[in-house]
């Protein structure tokens, strides 16, 4: 009788066991069709700081955990960035030493590489470029997508972050976490090969500059080529935006923020926002702002969301909220021509981004 027993319980957790998996299996089901299944397309990978999500704007709907979803393991720890490159895509694992190699197509593992403190990622295919490392080993590590291996290491001598390539220079901005960071610099890499690339000369640069974007310089007869450099500045010295000309290699002006309690956190180029011209922006205590270069920096809000980034999806602008001390995120759809509110959705987990913003 017992023995009976423990087979009927055992048939019942079985069954139950079985409804469970077919409950996980099938919470993709309609953005993933196994039989003609062609990869992630037309939706937007939501990082989190241990598992990546997927939002369908089709359906409106996040879908949580992607990653375990296909490969029936938890992801790595501590996820900086990724992007795709086709059917092929990266993703770095600062907190792990680690670099993931993705088949976009089902978002399946195709292995590790070994990196100490991998962060942004710059991308032109075949190769990418991930910065790396700390104030003694920092530097960039340029990887064989298709190959999947690391192809040459550049040793910078800082906690290297982003990474801006223009035609055939590379430029180097700091993480950000050392308050005395000041140096950007720049490589070479003519060709775009592995024994092509090498590191050029180095610019000093206000306090702590992590992000760029690129400017004309404008002189009373002609123009040159810049660079615009956010320096975020520390508890003494406001952050600023300085102006660096590419064709002399001189500083072309400076215009610092108004005070220390404003923190930028990026610096991009905003497109079709009510039908204007590009226009400068940036994350500024999580708020996205409009700037005009003058002493101080003029800034007006745009969007008065607590958001971490944003991507074009659809016919909206999408924006997932920052890494607050809840167990949720938000993730808001806005009108491209008015950046207005158009809803919300909440997100199971903190987000910490988009893999593919917009800046």
């Amino acid at each position: 009788m017992k023995s009976i027993l423990q087979s009927v319980i055992l048939c019942i957790g079985m069954v139950l066991l079985l409804t469970t998996c077919e409950i996980e299996k099938t919470e993709y089901k309609n953005v993933i069709d196994d039989g003609s299944f062609s990869g992630f397309s037309s939706g937007s990978f939501i990082l989190h700081r241990q598992s990546i999500s997927y939002y369908s704007p089709e359906e409106n709907k996040v879908f949580s955990d992607l990653y375990f979803h296909q490969n029936g393991v938890k992801i790595k720890n501590g996820i900086h960035s990724m992007q795709s490159f086709g059917y092929l895509g990266v993703i770095t694992f600062q907190q792990d030493d680690a670099i993931e190699l993705m088949d976009m197509v089902n978002f399946r593992s195709l292995g590790f590489l070994e990196l100490e403190n991998p962060r942004n990622i710059n991308s032109e295919y075949p190769y990418c470029l991930v910065s790396f490392g700390d104030r003694e080993t920092g530097g960039i590590a340029m990887i064989d997508i298709p190959g999947k291996e690391i192809v040459n290491t550049i040793r910078i001598g800082t906690e290297t972050g982003k990474i801006f390539v223009d035609d055939q220079h590379v430029y180097v901005f700091c993480d950000g976490n050392n308050a005395e960071d000041s140096v950007l610099f720049r490589l070479y890499r003519a060709g775009y090969t592995p024994v092509a690339l090498h590191k050029l000369d180095s610019f000093v640069i206000g306090i702590r500059p992590v992000d760029g974007v690129g400017i004309s310089v404008h002189y009373p007869d002609y123009e040159h080529k810049g660079l615009a450099v956010l320096c975020k500045g520390n508890a003494t010295i406001p952050a600023s935006i300085v102006l660096l000309d590419l064709v002399t290699g001189k500083i072309a002006g400076s215009y610092p923020f108004e005070s220390t309690t404003i923190e930028p956190e990026n610096l991009f180029w905003l497109y079709n926002y009510d039908n204007q011209p590009k226009i400068l922006g940036s994350l500024i205590n999580n708020k996205l702002y409009a700037l005009t270069l003058n002493n101080p920096v003029e800034k007006s809000i745009l969007i008065d969301k607590n958001i971490s980034s944003l991507i074009q999806s659809g016919k909206y602008y999408t924006g997932v909220s920052s890494d607050t001390a809840g167990t949720t995120s938000r993730l808001y759809r806005f009108d491209p021509q008015t950046l207005e509110l158009v809803d919300s959705l909440v997100i199971d987990g903190k987000a910490t981004g988009f893999a593919t913003p917009l800046f």
